[in-house]
C-alpha cells in the first residue's frame, strides 16, 4: 500500500490569480467554426494568452493548464446560470438563496 506522501504523487500547481482568469480573446477562442483560418486564429489567440500570462507571472503555465482553467471557468459559469434559474423558479417558501456573482463568471456567462 502506498503512503500519502510518496514521491509518485502529482505536485499541485499554484493557484491562478484574478488577472490570469480574464480573457480578452474570448470571441476568437469561442468561435464555433473549424476551418483552417479560424483554427489558426484560435491557436494564435491561445499562444498570445500563454505569452501574456507567462510574461506577468512568477509561476509559468503550460497551454494545457490555461485551456483547462478556461474550461473549468466556463463550467462554473454554466452552473451559476443553472442555479440562478432554479432559484427563480422557487415557490417562495422562505428567504431566497443569495447567489453571489463572480466577476469572471459575469464575463463568461455572456456566451452561455
Amino acid at each position: 500500500m502506498k503512503s500519502c506522501g510518496s514521491s509518485n504523487n502529482k505536485k499541485r500547481g499554484n493557484n491562478f490569480t484574478t488577472e490570469e482568469e480574464v480573457f480578452k480573446y474570448k470571441n476568437v477562442i469561442e468561435n464555433k467554426k473549424t476551418n483552417n483560418v479560424s483554427t489558426s486564429d484560435k491557436n494564435e489567440a491561445w499562444n498570445k494568452i500563454l505569452i501574456g500570462f507567462n510574461s506577468n507571472n512568477l509561476h509559468p503555465r503550460t497551454l494545457d493548464q490555461i485551456k483547462s482553467k478556461y474550461d473549468n471557468l466556463k463550467t462554473k459559469a454554466r452552473k451559476w446560470v443553472a442555479d440562478k434559474k432554479i432559484d427563480l423558479k422557487g415557490t417562495g417558501g422562505g428567504p431566497g438563496a443569495n447567489v453571489v456573482s463572480d466577476p469572471v463568471i459575469t464575463i463568461l456567462r455572456s456566451k452561455i
